[in-house]
């Protein structure tokens, strides 16, 4: 009887094997809805970063992590609790062929010997395996049961007989050696083996001739059937009782390796939130930050990067400040710093006893030099002597080059005695310093005013003007020496009216009280553009127009030209912009101060200024003197190109009246020469100033220049300047300067009048 149930157990473990496969096939699908998961959480959580606002890298961080642990934990529990249905049928069938096999060889006494008492045995037997619900042996027919156990008799009755086509299945001669596995048949929670009970024996051919060396043939024949149940809800209970508190165990280790990511998450990207407070200060202008260049290699790397940006700004940003404060010639403090500057002693000396001194220094020797040796010299000229002064001053005095040839001196808690020492000193050392150049020696010596601060009872325009009169005064006094500022010295009339100058000007500079004139310049053909130049106008207190000599000197001496410079060019192209709004093709020449070039932002501004008003740099030509452009060589090339890049375009105004020197018009990149109205007033009568003017215009047309005339007065002297071939006018003749653009077809027709 164990070769049937080996058979029987073979059987089985390919049907398990089968089962398996499909389970197999089962994981397959389960791996493929993992992966659509694991995409659609990638794709929700992509899409919720590109809608929301940013957040916290590390809770975003710490929040994927939280998401996929849970993830994780109900994908490994759902697969357990799903695949446990198959475990349990694979489980209870290798039981039930385990039993059916062993229940087999147990009840074949039964039919041998036909006893009862065998049942009870094989009854005590399985009485010890709970999960077995009935035990039946059926005769051959498979209609009669022979015996039976069922761990509950009460129910003995209600179970089923075999049925006719399962016997037939059974009993067949193909089939006899195969169990035939009924899965829930009277009820959904047991399953049912039934197998044939089968004998083999050798068939006989009569007591005497028995021989084992012929055996006669083996016969197979099935005495009996066994119908065996087992109950499948006790294996499922033990089972789920353990996948139950598997998945408990299973959720506390997620939580533990949660929490502990968490912590080592935070950990390694701590040196990454601590950026944000660095961050933070920098968005606010602070520079003087260090960022900390710890954690892993990334982090250190962007710390590395942005300590080398804060180096790079704050190295920019001292660049930025020494160029703003200081003079890029001589490198002396500017302008500007050293107003500054003079502010803050001026209030210092408004809360103490403590005096200081304003020193005024102008070279003697400046413009000679410049004339005999050349521009060039004149600008080693200027850094030597800024050496020689700044070697000589004491530590905490502040010096400034104010332009051209001009210094100023800020001498902190001195009194007059110890004023005058410090001018003595600086004279001094200019007296002892030889400029040589192209074999030329050159003696060097200064005038120097100054003008002692100890009360509020002047600001620091008032006393810049106290220390220019200062200085006019040493060099009027022969030159090579000082003089102390007094006030007796001086019609206190003038000098109250000067100092008033200066506040006027800055009122009319803040309050937009100064005036735009504009006169004509008027073109040689027909098809030239309309074209004026802007003039700048003040009004005295009874409402006069004033001269324009008169405030520009106030303006120089206080240092406000490049103020006032600013203010026409402003207030002019808003102008010009309205104009081009009525669809007038209108063009302006602007003035602009030889001051102007010590301002490195001014073609930017100027830029500004265009894009701001909608004004293309075609419409707009500035005017600059022959005597600033020529002393600002450098500076007035590279200011006139800077501008022309962008369409604008440049007059040499006054030219003739200067340095007289033709190389000057070759060096400078200018589109207009203008002739100074001296030579052309008297053109009519003085044969020197015909010619003159004619070599100039023979020049300028050789260099491409375009000619502009000033002055004209009488139609004489514009045939005369047509002759000579000049391209545009200027003067009376055409048209007196007006708040209001003049009658343009007008002035036009006054070019075509015959004598």
């Amino acid at each position: 009887m164990k070769s049937i149930g080996s058979r029987l157990y073979t059987e089985a473990t390919k049907a398990v094997a089968s089962l398996r496969a499909g389970s197999r096939r089962r994981s397959a699908k389960f791996r493929s809805f993992v992966a659509r998961l694991s995409d659609s959480i990638t794709i929700r959580l992509t899409n919720r970063g590109s809608h929301t606002k940013p957040r916290s890298l590390v809770n975003r961080i710490l929040y994927i992590q939280t998401l996929w642990s849970i993830a994780i934990f109900l994908i490994a529990v759902t697969g357990i609790w799903w695949s446990s249905t198959y475990l349990i049928r694979d489980n209870l069938f290798e039981r039930s062929v385990q039993w059916t096999t062993e229940l087999d060889e147990l009840g074949t006494p039964l039919y041998a010997s036909g006893q009862k008492l065998q049942m009870t045995d094989i009854a005590k037997r399985v009485t010890a395996s709970p999960e077995i619900v009935f035990v039946r042996y059926y005769d051959a027919t498979g209609k009669k049961i022979l015996a039976s156990y069922h761990d509950d008799p009460d129910a003995e009755d209600s179970a089923q007989p075999l049925e006719r086509n399962q016997i037939e299945a059974l009993a067949g001669t193909n089939q006899a050696n195969k169990p035939y596995f009924v899965d829930e048949v009277s009820d959904p929670g047991i399953y049912r083996l039934i197998a044939p009970i089968w004998v083999k024996s050798i068939k006989s051919d009569g007591l005497m001739g028995f021989s084992l060396e012929k055996p006669g043939p083996e016969q197979i024949r099935v005495i009996g059937y066994i119908d065996v149940g087992l109950d499948r809800t006790r294996f499922a209970r033990v089972q789920n009782n353990v996948l139950l508190i598997g998945s408990i165990m299973i959720a506390i280790i997620v939580l533990v390796a949660l929490f502990a990511g968490r912590q080592l998450i935070m950990r390694a990207l701590a040196p990454l939130s601590r950026l944000k407070i660095p961050l933070a200060r920098l968005a606010q202008g602070e520079t003087g930050v260090e960022v900390e260049s710890v954690g892993d290699e990334e982090i250190v790397a962007i710390s590395q990067a942005l300590n080398t940006t804060i180096k790079a700004v704050n190295e920019r940003d001292e660049a930025l400040r020494k160029i703003a404060d200081h003079d890029p010639l001589t490198g002396l403090v500017n302008r500007s710093y050293f107003m500054r500057e003079l502010e803050e002693t001026l209030e210092e000396a408004s809360h103490g006893d403590a005096s200081s001194a304003l020193l005024f220094i102008d070279l003697d020797q400046f413009k000679y030099v410049n004339d005999t040796v050349g521009h060039g010299a004149g600008d080693r000229l200027l850094i030597q002597v800024a050496e020689a002064l700044r070697h000589r001053a004491r530590d905490y005095d502040v010096i400034a080059r104010f332009g051209g040839d001009e210094f100023v001196v800020l001498a902190r808690d001195v009194d007059q005695s110890s004023a005058v020492g410090v001018a003595r000193g600086l004279l001094k050392v200019l007296q002892d310093m030889r400029f040589i150049e192209d074999g030329h020696s050159f003696n060097i010596y200064c005038s120097i005013g100054i003008t002692m601060i100890h009360n509020t009872r002047y600001n620091v325009d008032e006393l810049l003007s106290q220390a220019d009169m200062a200085c006019f005064q040493a060099k009027s006094r022969g030159r090579n020496r000082y003089h102390m500022f007094e006030i007796s010295d001086y019609d206190k009339k003038a000098l109250v009216e000067d100092i008033g100058w200066s506040q006027r000007i800055r009122d009319a500079i803040d309050n937009g009280e100064f005036l735009l004139h504009f006169q004509p310049m008027v073109g040689n053909q027909p098809d030239d553009q309309e074209f004026y130049e802007v003039l700048l106008r003040m009004t005295d207190s009874e409402g006069q127009l004033v001269a324009p000599s008169v405030f520009f000197q106030a303006a120089e001496r206080f240092g406000m030209m490049v103020d006032v410079d600013y203010w026409v060019i402003e207030n002019s192209l808003a102008v010009l912009a309205d104009y081009r709004l009525d669809g007038r093709d209108v063009c302006f020449s602007i003035n602009l101060s030889g001051h102007v070039f010590e301002d490195q932002a001014l073609a930017s501004k100027i830029v500004e200024a265009l894009d701001e008003h909608e004004i293309p740099g075609s419409a707009i030509v500035f005017e600059v003197t022959e005597q600033s452009a020529v002393r600002y060589m450098d500076r007035a090339n590279s200011l006139i190109q800077s501008l022309q890049n962008h369409g604008c375009r440049f007059a040499l105004d006054d030219f003739g009246t200067g340095f007289s020197s033709y190389g000057y018009i070759k060096s400078l990149p200018i589109d207009y020469i203008k002739i100074s109205g001296d030579f052309i007033q008297d053109i009519r009568h003085d044969h020197v100033d015909k010619v003159m003017v004619k070599s100039m215009v023979e020049i300028a047309k050789a260099l491409g220049k375009k000619i502009v005339a000033e002055n004209i007065e009488d139609l004489e002297t514009l045939h005369i300047l047509q002759d000579m071939g000049v391209d545009y006018f200027q003067g009376y003749f055409f048209g007196a300067p007006m708040e209001t653009l003049p009658d343009w077809e007008a002035s036009r027709a006054m070019v075509n009048l015959k004598g």
